[in-house]
């Protein structure tokens, strides 16, 4: 089967999205790079992007890496103009950090002319750090879980109060992955949960001990909301039976932070020393892996990672905050402070008050009672990218 039947073969059995409006992959010359955790929908949009592209009389192919091809980039070019021998072509490039020297080949397509679009479930293919072959002609594009703006029922340009505090309630238990919401089901969650642990963290990352990698790994899961660092972790580690040195430590948080499956947030301080040497908070990518590791849940510390994904969503690089006293409150991103609790309380409003005077920025306290208000308001799914530095 060529490139073209089997271009048409995924796109009739394209499922009916859940996504909303599918943004245009396709208005730059440079390559584009979808990047996230796997399952959040970015074959859904490159394929749609297909689809609109051949509807609308362009050349347009899409190939899948998540299997094993045995095919260079010369080759696939071949492949390409098999199929379209002249003209420009839209090349769709899934699962591309599976191609052996994916960047190499990425360079010699965009060399021949075609145009690329390439998926990946790594960092390596942000923007600030693909090889320096491929800089200045790529850019890439986060794609998180579903927020709760895109999945309630909207009513023209409102909801109503009591569906919203619903849809709400739903996705603080099973989040915003589109399978996972759809059929509010845990074992789509655990399949998600293992093809993440074994294909994009074990086998990227060539760990070899995965019983102790698995051990680690559920540690820091269950440590997401709160602060983290490989001393810390060594310690609760080895406080638990699990001997682990720190250098293992570092590496397997690192790999689980280039899979998108956690992140981390440093401190923010006019000193590097003391950020470098500050402790950073964890969060998941996701509120439903926190069903597998917290039971009963900690509400306030699910709010708190509930927003913290939603300023990821919205483009920005969440930081947290120690006052001059020694407070700390939960993110500051530039133009805005953020503390979240569950209750308002008069501690939380006054250590608010005072980073936010600190720092001459706008503080905002969000509670249980206006998270859902906050929470729908973001609704793009796909959102230019930015890093969290290691």
């Amino acid at each position: 089967m060529d490139l073209h039947d089997l271009t048409l073969e995924y796109l009739e059995g394209l499922p009916k999205t859940i996504l909303g409006e599918i943004p245009d992959l396709t208005g730059t010359r440079d390559i584009v790079g979808l990047i996230g955790p796997r399952r959040v929908g970015k074959t859904v949009t490159m394929l749609y992007n297909v689809k609109r592209l051949i509807k609308n009389g362009n050349q347009a192919l899409y190939v899948s890496f998540d299997a094993p091809i045995e095919m260079g980039p010369r080759k696939l070019a071949e492949e390409v103009r098999r199929v379209y021998p002249r003209g420009e072509v839209y090349l769709f490039l899934d699962e591309v950090q599976e191609w052996e020297n994916w960047d190499r080949n990425l360079r010699y397509l965009h060399d021949v002319g075609f145009r690329l679009v390439v998926s990946g479930s790594t960092s390596a293919l942000s923007a600030d750090r693909v090889p320096s072959k491929l800089r200045g002609r790529y850019v890439s594009f986060l794609v998180l879980p579903l927020s709760l703006g895109e999945l309630v029922e909207r009513g023209g340009t409102f909801i109503k109060r009591g569906e919203l505090r619903r849809a709400y309630d739903l996705y603080k238990v099973w989040g915003g992955f589109p399978e996972v919401w759809l059929e509010k089901s845990l074992l789509k969650a655990e399949a998600i949960l293992s093809t993440a642990f074994f294909r994009d963290m074990v086998d990227r990352c060539r760990v070899r001990r995965v019983e102790l990698f698995k051990k680690v790994f559920r540690v820091v899961l269950s440590s997401y909301g709160n602060f983290v660092s490989v001393p810390k972790l060594t310690r609760l580690l080895k406080s638990l039976g699990i001997k682990v040195s720190p250098t293992t430590v570092l590496e397997y948080l690192r790999c689980m932070e280039e899979a998108f499956f956690i992140f981390t947030v440093p401190l923010y301080n006019h000193s590097q020393r003391r950020v470098e040497t500050s402790p950073r908070k964890v969060y998941l990518v996701d509120p439903v892996f926190i069903n597998f590791v917290s039971k009963p849940r900690d509400e306030g510390r699910l709010l708190e990672n509930l927003v913290f994904v939603e300023l990821l969503r919205r483009g920005y690089r969440p930081r947290y905050y120690v006052t001059k006293d020694g407070r700390e409150v939960d993110f500051y991103v530039g133009d805005a402070v953020i503390e979240v609790s569950y209750e308002a309380d008069e501690e939380h409003r006054k250590k608010l008050e005072k980073a936010s005077k600190e720092l001459g920025a706008e503080g905002t306290l969000i509670t249980e009672e206006n998270a859902a208000d906050f929470l729908s308001e973001g609704r793009s799914h796909v959102t230019p990218f930015f890093t969290l530095p290691l």
